[in-house]
Order: structure tokens, then sequence, then C-alpha cells
């Protein structure tokens, strides 16, 4: 019975070992022989349209607090 289990452990390890051999030598986009490259440009960009959107986004928000702000106190 204990050769049945180190067999079928043995049989597990092996198959996970595969598993993982080939999700890391034949990822999408992730070769051995080309190298990995980030365009920081782009990141770049990326990052400050989305800063410019979050910034205009509490633009609008905060301008909308004011404006409700001021047609409350306008009854006051």
């Amino acid at each position: 019975m204990k050769i049945v289990f180190r067999t079928l452990r043995l049989c597990g390890e092996l198959l996970l070992f595969f598993c993982f051999f080939v999700s890391i030598c034949f990822l999408p986009g992730v070769y051995a022989d080309e190298p990995f490259e980030l365009d920081f440009d782009s990141l770049l960009q990326e990052q400050e349209s989305e800063y410019q959107s979050a910034k205009q986004r509490q633009f609008d928000f905060g301008g909308s607090i004011q404006a409700t702000w001021a047609l409350d106190t306008k009854d006051d």
C-alpha cells in the first residue's frame, strides 16, 4: 500500500513540475530568446491621462458641491 501512495505522489509531483515548466516556457508573449522590454513612454502617458481624468472628475465634483452650497446659502 505504501508503494501505491508513493507512486501516486511521485506522479503528482512530476505532473506539477511539468505544468510549471510548460507555464514558464510557453506563456504567450514570453519566450526565452526574446527579451522583455517595458515601454516607459506609453506607461507614463497612460498614467498622465488617468491623473488628468481623475483631476477633472475631482474638479467637476468640487464645482457641483460649491454650486449646491451657493444655492443653499442664497435662500438664507
